[in-house]
């Protein structure tokens, strides 16, 4: 990356080993929404340490400064959040201190362990940036009096207030240095220079690919805060791209500039770990979520890594803890799936949870032989495969859909709606089973990190030993799985559908068999199915395995679908179940009951899934601000600021 200095408002140099060339020139690329270049204005250029090679002649090089393009990044984490108590709860992982607030750790670290200092030295008009790092003792070590320091602040102080000589001399000895070598640079070439988006698309290598992916190229360059440059090298244009703090640190006039060209040696080369044999590292969540479109509305949010505590949580037995299914769903909405490898993650916004065993839920996750070949399934590996033991994230073949899956080795749970956290060809947000947005093979399970929102998985950990019909007493029909089969089963409406914190209302809920009828106008076929399911699923919240479904309830749903075939069959079909003078039916373990039900779903299914693309699916965008943008042959995605 380019290191840029100035000296006096209108000089700068990029710190790298030398390149040299008769003449290079160097412009900043304006935006198209500022105001127009700046003519060229020549001044003299400052150097800091460490000095690059003398040897032979520096290549000069001219930057041609328009006026910079504003950082639009937003949504920053706020730094400055208090702790809960007293205690000192962030440790610093490089010693043995702690401190009460992250704002202090924060600053413990960029004072004590950061391996490079930077600052302004100033005498009289003369001004220059000046960069130290650390010797082999991990300490700042002055360059005149050669005293080291091992914090940022200290070096600081010897600097400006104890010893001035020193600075002084390193200003001087540096301003000696910058003229004698302006004094041999030869005049600069004038150049064309190429428009703002050209130059990010000449840098990023992109100039010459499709209109979406140059699309693409363009909001990756502005999300990641990048700001192209131009270099001249007689008379032809080269462009790189520069961080924003580096933009911002540029004058708005004209100024001469050094660049220096870094090689690797061939010994550090040898010693770089290999991606394919070691574990991808993986930058802090706060970094995560700041590099993604919807910075704004996550940066408001606490995450945390699932930890080996939490893990146990989601590991808890099911005969032993009955809540075990509701610690397991509250703390995974809400949570983000990131791939270490790749790069790509997902905000999980809703999901359902099934038992491992027969006797715990008879919607279990099948498993078996298929062909001689064991069935792939999410139950957590057990030689160590899996990056947090007994928790297996993956993505699983089923019929007509891939469902993504966080297999426990006492539950799996089901992702049925997120978000992922990129723009690209592929759609942001998915609603259902289906999650297409966002795949994990096989060979891929141990880069996959997880983490926690703070507020649902402490949620979560209270709910350990409280009573089933305590966590539920505020939950009803919402919480209902999304099934087709076995409606005699009372393992059916266990209410096992959890929603994340910023999805938590019926607007974002995808739709149900037992939901439908909720959102639906009061007429046609699909409602009268809808509101079927609708009582019989409130009869078995109510009344559990006492629970009946009346024959008036059917009769009057039934009229609604005299002009349906596909809905009137099944009800046709669950109607003879009456006797000629029984009025009401028993709801579980009732098998002829259910099979009629199962029909009447296979069919009320397809408009549940047209209701959650049309409907719940445009409302989630909404919310993360995502905008459909549709062409001839062609959909993109782009996020309303």
């Amino acid at each position: 990356m380019l290191n840029w200095e100035k000296k006096g408002g209108a000089r700068a140099r990029i710190h790298h080993q030398p390149i040299h060339h008769p003449s290079i020139i160097i412009h900043h690329h304006p935006s198209t929404i500022h105001q127009p270049s700046i003519t060229f204005a020549p001044s003299p250029l400052s150097l800091s340490h460490p000095e690059p090679s003398l040897s032979a002649p520096s290549a000069v090089l001219l930057y041609n400064m328009s006026n910079k393009r504003v950082n639009s990044s937003s949504g920053r984490m706020n730094k400055k959040q208090k702790a809960n108590s007293s205690q000192k709860e962030f440790p610093c992982n490089e010693c043995t201190d702690s401190f009460e607030t992250s704002t202090q750790l924060n600053g413990h670290i960029h004072d004590t362990h950061t391996a490079k200092a930077e600052m302004t030295l100033t005498e009289g008009s003369n001004k220059i940036k000046y960069r130290i790092e650390r010797n082999e003792a991990f300490e700042f070590e002055c360059e005149i009096c050669k005293e080291g320091f091992v914090k940022k602040s200290t070096i600081r102080r010897h600097l400006f207030v104890v010893s001035r000589a020193c600075a002084s001399k390193i200003l001087q000895s540096r301003l000696d240095l910058d003229n004698s070598s302006l004094e041999a640079s030869p005049e600069p070439e004038p150049v064309q220079w190429r428009s703002f988006d050209d130059a990010v698309l000449h840098a990023t290598g992109k100039e010459t690919e499709g209109e979406s992916e140059r699309v693409r190229m363009l909001y990756v360059a502005e999300k990641f805060d990048q700001f192209p440059i131009g270099f001249s090298v007689q008379g032809e244009e080269k462009n790189a791209l520069v961080t924003g703090a580096v933009n911002d640190a540029l004058p708005d006039k004209p100024f001469l500039a050094m660049i220096n060209k870094s090689t690797r040696s061939n010994q550090h080369s040898e010693t770089l770990p290999c991606l394919t044999c070691n574990p991808v590292p993986v930058p802090p969540i706060a970094d995560l979520i700041q590099k993604t479109p919807f910075a704004k509305i996550l940066g408001k949010r606490r995450y945390e890594e699932l930890s080996k505590e939490r893990t146990d949580d989601l590991n808890l037995n099911w005969v032993r803890y009955p809540e075990a299914r509701q610690v397991a769903g509250h703390m995974l909405a809400g949570a983000i799936l990131y791939n270490a490898k790749t790069g790509k993650g997902i905000l999980i916004n809703e999901v359902e949870v099934y038992g491992r065993g027969r006797m715990e839920d008879c919607h279990r996750e099948q498993s078996g032989i298929v062909k001689d070949v064991p069935k792939q399934t999410s139950v957590p590996s057990t030689v160590g495969d899996d990056h947090y033991e007994g928790v297996r994230p993956v993505t699983l073949p089923a019929k007509d859909c891939r469902r993504l899956v966080i297999g426990t080795k006492t539950c799996d749970v089901l992702v049925t709606s997120c978000l992922r956290l990129g723009i690209r060809d592929k759609a942001p947000v998915s609603v259902g089973a289906d999650t297409l947005n966002f795949e994990i093979p096989e060979s891929e399970v141990e880069h996959i990190r997880i983490f926690l929102d703070c507020k649902q998985a402490e949620v979560a950990k209270n709910l350990v030993g409280k009573s089933i019909s305590e966590i539920t007493k505020n939950m009803g029909m919402e919480s209902l799985r999304q099934l087709q089969t076995k409606f005699d089963e009372l393992d059916t409406y266990d209410l096992c559908r959890f929603s994340g914190p910023l999805t938590a209302t019926i607007r974002f809920q995808p739709r149900t068999l037992f939901t439908f009828a909720n959102y639906k106008n009061g007429t046609g076929a699909a409602y009268g199915a809808g509101r079927l399911f609708y009582a019989i699923g409130k009869a078995v919240i109510c009344h559990g395995e006492k629970a009946t479904l009346s024959r008036k309830e059917v009769m009057r749903n039934q009229e609604m679908c005299r002009g349906s075939k596909e809905f009137l069959a099944p009800f046709e079909k669950i109607a003879l179940l009456f006797g000629q003078e029984e009025q009401e039916i028993a709801i579980i373990g009732n098998a002829a009951l259910s099979d009629g039900l199962k029909d009447l779903a296979a069919t009320l299914s397809k408009r549940v899934a047209e209701a959650n693309t049309k409907e719940i699916k445009p409302q989630v965008q909404a919310l993360f601000g995502v905008v459909v943008i549709k062409e001839k042959n062609h959909i993109s995605y782009a996020i309303n600021a």
